[in-house]
């Protein structure tokens, strides 16, 4: 906490820092004091000191699937990202942090996006876990994550019998 004075001894605002992940000190909150008590006129430390930044995810699961006699690619729907505390501008970077390396990340810098598996055969099912950091101006972060699922259900006409 830095304590600013004015020239005849009296406290005028008061600068509280916060550590970044980093490491580094940021300012996080600035207080204006007055004869009335203070005055917060900036603060980005969100309620009970944390840094105030959070994420969600709607759908928090996602899932595709298909029906073929061949192995195939499978795309789910799509997720977006929300953020909340954040101060200034917002960045995103999705990665793959559980599941087989067939999955593929459509939009990986982007609030929004779907996920594919390539090569699912016939009965075959795969679950992956996808995690979103999201950055702001000042340097914080926060993370979201979302499960992915696909299947291909095979081929739809298998039960036909043909002459």
């Amino acid at each position: 906490m830095i304590h600013a004075q004015t020239p005849d001894g009296k406290k005028n605002f008061l600068l509280r820092g916060a550590n970044t992940p980093r490491g580094d000190v940021t300012i996080a909150k600035v207080s204006v004091l007055t004869p009335q008590g203070d005055k917060v006129v900036w603060d980005i430390t969100g309620s009970g000191g944390s840094s105030g930044l959070t994420g969600s995810a709607a759908p928090g699961s996602v899932s595709g699937a298909g029906a073929s006699s061949q192995a195939i690619e499978i795309t789910t729907n799509e997720t977006a990202v929300s953020v909340a505390g954040a101060a200034g501008s917002v960045s995103y970077s999705w990665a793959k942090t559980a599941g087989a390396d067939t999955w593929s990340i459509h939009a990986p810098l982007s609030n929004r996006t779907r996920f594919s598996s390539l090569g699912l055969n016939t009965g075959e099912s795969r679950t992956a876990t996808f995690t979103c950091t999201i950055r702001d101006a000042s340097g914080r972060t926060a993370t979201v994550d979302v499960t992915a699922f696909v299947i291909n259900y095979g081929d739809p006409r298998g039960d036909i019998i043909t002459p």
